[in-house]
């Protein structure tokens, strides 16, 4: 069973001056993306209280970034597009602020240099953060790179959540997770190919980085989302080919976004083109 993410509007009045994501088209909500912030696994549920005016912030990694600085606005073409959308299909008169400051490439240790400006200073009601899969295989991929232990992953992390936790920032930590393909694919736009032998050292380093953002999501009681075994088993309903050809991860979202449909129409818009 796969139960739907709640977001829950508060019951307070609109608030006056906040930005409203526009609208995606009513006749394309069922193309919306099966991604972890809009579905969770075997019957978990979670809901998350959004007062009007609030700001929603994603921040992370490709992911997450989905090229959002070649968009119109700012939210990329990922899943904070859509859950911006859906939030204003189903709460039009509930106003919020939705911001993506995720980077490609970044690393938690990226993240950490520009967290003041980019994160904190912006004053965030719910902050939802994707990053790992850098951290995972940046060894691989850059020659001036090394294996990141995950005790050094962790104290990075930590370093990022504790502020945000001390102002009363509601989390949400996102899984780094691992394509379960197969075969020899290119990575990092070309940088490396990657085989059975390379995603088998990937596969070791990141699963205890998954294990810290587990303890990190119980330390601070945020909201955890488990997207590496959900995506091995939404892997599994996929065409092979379809798998072998997301040699990126970033394209992982809309490669599983539902099949029916056309896409959706207009994109909803935010208050900054970070």
């Amino acid at each position: 069973m796969i139960a739907t993410l709640m977001v829950k509007p508060s019951s307070g009045p609109p608030a006056a001056g906040s930005v409203v994501p526009k609208s995606l088209d009513r006749r394309n909500i069922n193309v919306l993306i099966r991604f972890p912030l809009l579905t969770l696994v075997q019957g978990a549920h979670m809901t998350i209280t959004v007062r009007p005016g609030s700001t929603v912030m994603f921040t992370g990694d490709s992911i997450t970034d989905c090229r959002r600085l070649e968009s119109e606005d700012g939210l990329g073409f990922g899943y904070p597009l859509r859950v911006a959308g859906e939030w204003g299909l189903r709460h039009p008169d509930r106003p919020v602020t939705w911001l993506n400051t995720a980077n490609a490439g970044n690393k938690v240790m990226d993240l950490e240099a520009r967290w003041q400006t980019d994160v904190l200073d912006a004053r965030p009601d719910v902050v939802s953060i994707l990053v790992g899969v850098n951290d995972m295989g940046w060894h691989t991929l850059d020659p001036k790179g090394y294996v990141i232990p995950a005790e050094e992953f962790e104290a990075g992390y930590d370093r990022l959540l504790a502020p945000l936790a001390e102002a009363g920032t509601k989390l949400i930590l996102i899984e780094p997770f691992l394509l379960p393909i197969h075969g020899v694919v290119e990575a990092g736009a070309g940088v490396a190919l990657i085989g059975e032998k390379e995603r088998e050292e990937w596969r070791t380093d990141l699963d205890p980085k998954i294990q810290v953002v587990r303890k990190l999501a119980r330390k601070y009681g945020a909201h955890l989302l488990a997207a590496d075994g959900m995506f091995a088993k939404l892997a599994a309903t996929t065409e092979p080919e379809a798998s072998r050809r997301a040699a990126d991860p970033a394209d992982a979202p809309s490669r599983l976004r539902t099949r029916r449909g056309p896409r959706p129409g207009r994109r909803p818009r935010h208050a900054s083109r970070r």
